[in-house]
């Protein structure tokens, strides 16, 4: 069967599942579980969260995917983190081992020249820091 032979046999299921023949619909069915309610962060939290785990703004900005700048603004209660940047901030709270998990940072110590792995659109950020585990530390 081609693939013209295939949408015309969809449509003509799609047709009939239409006038109320369910036997001909392909359905599945499967339970999702409830998903747990954003946290509001203001900028108390977020600058708590990024001191408790002893990262940089730049370094948090690269976990989150936003600017330096960005990370400023949400501190200093000027804007606030969308959907996905709290999303992420949860799982930042739980610890290294969930951005492990979630494949946000690697457990492995970077090999000399793999800065170029961690990417920050602030000009600000510079590749002469180091990693260390729980950050980025100035030379």
């Amino acid at each position: 069967m081609n693939v013209f032979d295939e949408a015309l046999v969809s449509l003509q299921e799609a047709i009939e599942y239409e006038k109320g023949a369910v036997g001909k619909a392909r359905t599945v069915t499967r339970e999702l579980k409830p998903v747990v309610p954003l946290k509001e962060y203001c900028g108390d939290d977020i600058k708590r969260i990024r001191e408790k785990n002893n990262y940089t703004q730049s370094y948090l900005g690269a976990l989150l995917g936003v600017s330096l700048k960005c990370i400023q603004s949400w501190e200093y209660n000027k804007s606030r983190p969308n959907g996905s940047a709290r999303r992420v901030l949860s799982i930042i709270e739980k610890g290294e081992k969930f951005l492990e998990e979630a494949e946000i940072i690697h457990s492995d110590a970077l090999a000399e020249g793999d800065l170029d792995l961690i990417t920050v659109a602030e000009k600000e950020y510079t590749y002469g820091e180091t990693v260390s585990h729980n950050g980025i530390d100035s030379n």
